[in-house]
């Protein structure tokens, strides 16, 4: 009779999930290195630099490498930036995450680092941020595993657009100096905590108390 119960209640509830497509989606962002945050026109040409992007449900992996870059050449307000759409749902209580890991050097000079990012709903215009302000880079030049996360949404909502950027101040340089940035594949790490379902976390907790050993079973009856 257990099991009959069990597979009821599963099944009422797996039947009603969310379908694969209606998962939390980054749409292309097209990662680049720029100066003026995101504004100036891209990297010189004959400075190396590549990027990249990971798509998963809920999540979204950014990453690259630029330089080096001498300082005659270096402008202000260098960033990998990104930016576009996302399809939700969005719904009240959910929020996002960043997980950031990267290598910063410079021949000279000092290195800060910001990261900020700006995921909005067109639904209900509400806006919510990561905004870390500039943190000095380490004498080693690695930051590892830093971790932010934004406030949560109070409003339900569908559709989006999020951008945001990793931004390097370097000063001090002189022109001959040198800089370089390596963010390691997948390093940007950017995930959706979305809400689950009521009817996923009732298939949950009834596997979970049919599962109990039967004299554990018999004293919550």
């Amino acid at each position: 009779m257990r099991k009959i119960i069990l597979n009821i209640v599963i099944f009422a509830g797996i039947s009603t999930l969310p379908s694969a497509a209606s998962a939390f989606t980054f749409g292309d962002l097209s990662p680049r290195f720029d100066f003026s945050f995101g504004d100036g026109g891209g990297m010189p040409e004959d400075v190396p630099n590549v990027t990249g992007q990971q798509t998963l449900p809920n999540a979204v992996k950014l990453y690259g490498s630029m330089g080096p870059i001498d300082g005659a050449r270096f402008r202000n307000n260098f960033v990998l930036y990104w930016s576009g759409f996302i399809d939700g749902p969005i719904s009240p209580g959910e929020n996002y995450a960043a997980d950031i890991t990267f290598d910063a050097h410079a021949t000279g000079g000092s290195l800060e680092w910001k990261f900020f990012t700006d995921l909005f709903c067109n639904e209900n215009t509400q806006h919510e941020f990561i905004n870390t302000g500039l943190m000095p880079v380490p004498p080693s030049g690695q930051v590892v595993g830093a971790h932010f996360e934004s406030p949560s949404f109070s409003e339900p909502g569908q559709t989006g657009y999020f951008s945001g950027y990793l931004h390097i101040s370097w000063t001090g340089y002189i022109p001959t100096d040198t800089f370089s940035i390596n963010i390691p594949q997948n390093s940007i790490d950017v995930t959706y905590f979305a809400v689950p379902e009521p009817n996923l976390m009732l298939a949950l907790a009834a596997c979970l108390l049919v599962g109990l050993p039967p004299r554990l079973s018999r004293r919550h009856r």
